[in-house]
């Protein structure tokens, strides 16, 4: 029998945990090299990610941003790691014979409204992500089963690596609360485990926290109040930094940072974030359409487009292209795969080839939020005798076109984040069965590779099927067009010290990892 086991304390690291803060010593240790944390003050973050009705297991949307100081997971990842630490679990343990997850819950942790954190609690927060039409991101588990008071075991029709990805990550709320007051109230009314509670919630504009003076795992510094600020424009979001109104933000934008560098300010790459992938997806369900045919598809990828020059006009500095899916760090990654070299005759050549010796004309579908990227892709295509127009469509419409809803030929622009649990984010879109499956047309090339990293049965197998997956579907088949990504850079007022280790992936950040200092 093998059985993958993660059996793992909350250590001493020189990090800290995230959605924890571990012990105060540890802590206080690791943040005096830039002043000695105080306790105390209100510290204002602002998000462009909306602060929406997100604080039930129903919905999880844009909460890994703005929820990590109230609500905890079963576990944590450090920066640029695949590991996984305990948070709520005491134990994690995975049988790949049974296909079965095993978990030891935390004893003693209470939530903000005094109810005990048990078994119930895990396997209601789990089921809920069944039960309301997400089965598929956490792995559409056959069962979850409560053992004991402080056991849960999760079972999968068969094994997959992704098992603790898929429920490591997920938010824990209390089943005792949901059972008095219903889905309505949660809507607006947040209750966790976390070092911070919440005391007030205006929809789209601002979430406030204070200290949580019982939370279970005890620590003296850090801000006494945190307010979430909703700023969707990053010039207004730049401007409330620059006059103190806010004490720290994330940006992509590479006009921002030039604009803080010239203030003085000096912006750091997020470590271990999110990193925003710009994309375009050929449509290619339509049999009689150009796109419908690999030749032209690979030829426009492959030859016929300046990659590095779209990242920069689309990016600036805060861009690098490559022919791969995701961050260039994801563990799968090899330099080999950047292969694509701009020739744009033997594009045309090759495009001529295929049958359309004068071009052809498309589509690019948009949304708002990446018309910058499809009028780059317009004035590349046209160098290539392609004549495309561009349609600006809502982003639910345009998710339609993605799933098959909508079918049509052309092209789609859009992004997407993508952090270090490289499988979760395959499995969720970027695979013949995730949520932008429905515009392509699958070969059993690229499905056989996908079905053999997602059983694989040690990391570095499920690597080297991840990496001749992409290597099919970006390159050979072209079903996939990466076009740029976007790095993600953080930036805090001076009087505030922030650990090396703020960020873990996508799953949030360390609510403790941020002080302000004497």
């Amino acid at each position: 029998m093998k059985k993958f086991t993660i059996i793992l304390c909350i250590m001493l690291l020189v990090c800290v945990s995230v959605f924890a803060g571990g012990s105060s010593e540890e802590v206080i240790e690791q943040k005096t090299a830039s002043g000695s944390p105080a306790k105390g003050g209100t510290m204002v973050f602002a998000t462009d990610q909306m602060l929406n009705s997100m604080f039930n297991p129903y919905e999880a949307g844009n909460a890994v941003d703005w929820a990590w100081l109230c609500l905890e997971t079963l576990g944590y990842q450090n920066p640029g790691s695949t590991e996984w630490h305990l948070l709520l679990a005491d134990s994690f343990e995975v049988d790949a014979e049974t296909a079965t997850a095993t978990i030891k819950v935390k004893q003693g942790v209470t939530f903000h409204n005094g109810d005990t954190l048990d078994a119930y609690d895990v396997a209601f927060s789990i089921q809920a992500w069944n039960d309301f039409g997400r089965g598929a991101t956490i792995g559409s588990p056959v069962s979850v089963t409560v053992v004991d008071d402080y056991t849960v075991q999760v079972k999968y029709d068969t094994f997959s690596l992704n098992i603790t990805d898929w429920l490591m990550g997920c938010f824990i709320y209390s089943k005792e609360t949901f059972e008095e007051h219903g889905v309505d109230w949660m809507l607006t009314n947040m209750v966790g485990t976390g070092p911070y509670m919440m005391t007030e919630f205006l929809p789209d504009v601002s979430i406030t926290y204070e200290r949580y003076d019982n939370y279970w795992n005890a620590y003296d510094y850090g801000p006494d109040n945190v307010e979430y600020l909703y700023i969707s424009e990053p010039t207004t979001m730049l401007a409330a930094f620059l006059s103190g109104e806010v004490d720290f933000f994330k940006t992509t934008s590479a006009e921002v940072v030039e604009q803080l560098k010239a203030y003085g300010f000096e912006p750091q790459q997020m470590l271990g974030g999110t990193e925003f992938v710009h994309y375009a997806i050929p449509m290619t369900t339509i049999e009689d359409d150009p796109l419908s045919n690999r030749a032209v598809r690979q030829a426009i990828y492959m030859y016929g487009i300046d990659w590095d020059a779209y990242a920069y006009a689309l990016l600036g500095d805060m861009g690098y292209h490559t022919d791969s899916i995701g961050a260039a760090g994801c563990p799968y990654y090899d330099e080999s795969l950047e292969v694509s070299t701009l020739d744009r005759q033997k594009a045309i050549d090759l495009i001529a080839q295929a049958g359309y010796p004068d071009g052809f004309e498309t589509t690019i579908y948009t949304d708002a939020n990446n018309i910058a990227s499809a009028t780059i892709l317009q004035s590349e295509l046209g160098q290539l005798n392609i004549d495309a127009d561009v349609e600006v469509l809502d982003s639910t419409i345009l998710q339609e076109y993605m799933n098959g809803a909508q079918k049509a030929g052309g092209i789609i622009t859009f992004n997407l984040g993508f952090g270090t649990a490289q499988m979760d984010r395959f499995n969720k879109f970027y695979s013949y069965k995730g949520a932008m499956a429905g515009c392509t047309t699958w070969s059993q090339e690229e499905k056989d590779l996908y079905d053999k990293a997602s059983a694989a049965l040690t990391q570095e197998e499920q690597n080297q099927y991840v990496y001749d997956y992409v290597k099919q579907y970006v390159q050979i088949d072209s079903d996939f067009w990466p076009v740029a990504n976007a790095m993600t850079m953080i930036v805090y007022q001076n009087d505030i010290s922030v650990s090396d280790d703020y960020f873990c992936g996508t799953r949030g950040m360390d609510p403790l990892a941020f002080t302000f200092v004497n």
